[in-house]
């Protein structure tokens, strides 16, 4: 009894190192979503907020909105455009 001190399981180096290096990668997986949904959420706030304070000021965000989808809309039209042109003839 005494100076007799049980075994102490071996805890594997690395471990919590593995786990850091884990949670890191899924945070900055979900960064880019997270940040779209609270920027949408902002947006809905924001027209809401300008909506019932003055009306004509709601179209700000409304008109932010709109030339974001015809922005997305145009790029997409020109990458499948490129992609088109990069096909060779006979597959056109």
């Amino acid at each position: 009894m005494f100076g007799y001190e049980p075994e102490r399981p071996d805890v594997e180096p690395g471990s919590w190192g593995e786990i850091l290096t884990l949670l890191r990668i899924v945070l900055i997986e979900l960064a880019r979503p997270l940040a779209a949904i609270i920027g949408v959420m902002a947006l809905i706030i924001t027209t809401l907020i300008l909506f019932f304070s003055h009306p004509p000021f709601a179209l700000l965000p409304l008109s932010a909105l709109v030339g974001l989808g015809w922005y997305v809309v145009r790029r997409d039209q020109q990458a499948i455009h490129r992609a088109e042109d990069a096909l060779p003839r006979r597959y056109r």
